[in-house]
């Protein structure tokens, strides 16, 4: 049948019984073939999990002090109160693809205030390095789902709020076709479907987040065999936007992602449709510009060691939406290991606190970084070890076994006491710094898994040419990652605090170890816990 949509589902896509005579007739009747609209855009200042709390957050709980108040949880998470404020002025200015986007004045603004908290926090030496850079990211958007009283009286068009245009690259242009749904768009669920000239609608599933999805890559499959547009449903808590500009493939093709609550409805209003031998539109637009010229800055904050050997410690600063714990939890952690420094006898190292202009908009904050430093400081060239601070405290997350969802799919998630694993990285695996993180596990109580990789993802691949200087870091991408709900209620103050000491300490010991511990030599560690600085 050439009008039917074609459609691979699961059993509850079908959604709700049908009640009271035929399909045909509850079409009749009924808008949007019975399916209940969805809410509104998730609200990025309040938790999208649970809002009740009837147990607590695990304790941060350290060894003997002396325990510098510098470091303290709450006043942590005051800072990121602060840094979460500069990308909620830039939700308000009305910007389409919002947050600390380096090149926007919200970045500059929180750069700015990192670097003036760190020089007022007693680092002398706290800079910006100014620079330019482009941005190739949209500026506006809208996927519409066209409404036709053959789907029910009082079927209107609806706006799904949660949708964000994706791709790499300025995406510009409409399109306006019939969609059809592909499932998770695997070979299986392809066999019989015709995508040309259909906009193909996809579902991921984050596991647990989007950069651990199965779909990764399928979006530009789907374009490529001739889509003339892709809806990606992200299957999430809440009703949030959700942003990256890699994962797609999509490049300057029209493909949009929407949230939780807005995918649920769209994926059971086209199995209606499909049972009622229908065919559903939508209409999928995207404006984009490329701006070049645009003012951005890194934040340099420099505690002159006894020596030229450097320790570089980094933080991006930059961040799509919130950016709670990307990387707002990073950024404050920086700034107070900076100030603690500060009030510490003279190092052996030089300690380079960089505040990243980030990676978000094709990483040109480490590169912008040592083009300065390599023909001024060789702050790099000198460096004996790279710290880096990304994702560092962030909320687990459980589904609840006894609650439902409604509008919604699987159970609604509760936040739970334990913060969410990070991977670690020591890319040299020295047994030195192993042991180090181990310290951190049981002495700082850190949640991370229990393999050590020797790839560190994130902000240190602008470092990965420098293949002898060891590169570490803990670092976690869970359901709330690139995400709009992503706030200061996902980072407990207690997991910020455990980084900042645990940091505190590894930039303590990597500073009187000698080089050869560092560079991997033979190293047996003791049991017993460091004081807690």
């Amino acid at each position: 049948m050439a009008n039917k949509i074609f459609l691979v589902l699961r059993a509850a896509a079908l959604g709700a019984t049908i009640l009271g005579g035929t399909h045909a007739a509850l079409a009749e009747t009924t808008a949007w073939f019975g399916q209940t609209l969805p809410p509104p855009l998730s609200d990025p200042s309040v938790s999208v999990l649970n809002h009740t709390d009837d147990l607590t957050a695990l304790p941060a709980k350290f060894g003997p002090g002396p325990m510098s108040p510098l470091l303290n949880g709450d006043a942590l998470k005051a800072d990121l109160r602060t840094i979460v404020g500069f990308s909620l002025k830039s939700k308000a200015a009305g910007d389409y693809l919002w947050g600390r986007v380096s090149g926007t004045p919200a970045y500059y603004d929180a750069v700015s205030w990192a670097v003036s908290a760190m020089k007022a926090g007693g680092v002398k030496d706290s800079h910006l390095e100014d620079f330019t850079t482009s941005l190739t990211i949209p500026s506006a958007g809208e996927l519409r789902i066209i409404g036709d009283a053959a789907y029910g009286e009082g079927t209107k068009d609806v706006v799904l709020q949660s949708a964000i245009v994706g791709g790499r690259g300025p995406v510009n242009g409409t399109a306006t076709a019939p969609m059809i749904y592909v499932g998770h768009g695997t070979v299986a669920d392809m066999l019989g479907r015709d995508v040309k000239g259909k906009i193909a609608v996809i579902h991921t599933t984050p596991n647990p987040g989007i950069y651990s999805a199965d779909e990764i890559g399928r979006p530009i499959e789907l374009i490529k065999a001739g889509a003339a547009g892709v809806i990606e449903i992200l299957d999430q808590v809440g009703n949030m936007h959700s942003f990256d500009n890699d994962r797609h493939g999509c490049a300057t093709a029209l493909c949009m992602t929407i949230g939780g609550a807005d995918g649920y409805f769209l994926e059971n209003m086209l199995g209606k449709a499909g049972v009622a031998g229908k065919t559903v539109s939508a209409r999928l637009s995207s404006t984009a510009k490329e701006q070049t010229g645009l003012k951005t800055a890194n934040g340099v904050a420099t505690i002159p060691g006894k020596t030229n050997r450097t320790i570089i410690i980094n933080a991006h600063a930059d961040a799509w939406f919130v950016g709670g714990d990307d990387n707002g939890g990073g950024l404050a952690v920086a700034v107070a290991l900076a100030k603690y420094f500060a009030t510490q006898p003279q190092p052996d190292h030089t300690l380079v606190f960089m505040i990243s202009a980030g990676h978000h908009t094709l990483g040109r904050g480490i590169p912008a970084f040592r083009a300065v430093q390599e023909n001024e400081k060789n702050y790099v060239a000198n460096a004996d070890f790279i710290i880096n601070l990304e994702h560092v405290a962030t909320s687990g997350m459980v589904r609840s076994l006894t609650a439902t969802n409604d509008a919604n799919f699987g159970r609604p998630m509760n936040w739970t006491s334990a913060e969410w694993p990070k991977a670690v990285a020591v890319t040299n695996r020295a047994p030195f710094l192993i042991d180090v993180w181990k310290k951190g596990v049981t002495c700082f109580g850190l949640s991370v898994q229990r393999v050590v990789d020797t790839r560190a993802p994130g902000e240190p691949g602008a470092f990965n040419d420098l293949k002898d200087i060891p590169i570490t870091q803990m670092i976690s991408v869970g359901p709330l990652y690139h995400t709009s709900s992503e706030g200061v209620d996902a980072v407990p103050a207690e997991g910020l605090e455990r980084a900042a000491r645990f940091h505190a300490y590894m930039i303590q010991v990597a500073d009187k170890a000698a080089p050869g511990l560092l560079k991997g030599g033979a190293f047996t560690g003791t049991a017993a816990c460091p004081p807690t600085p």
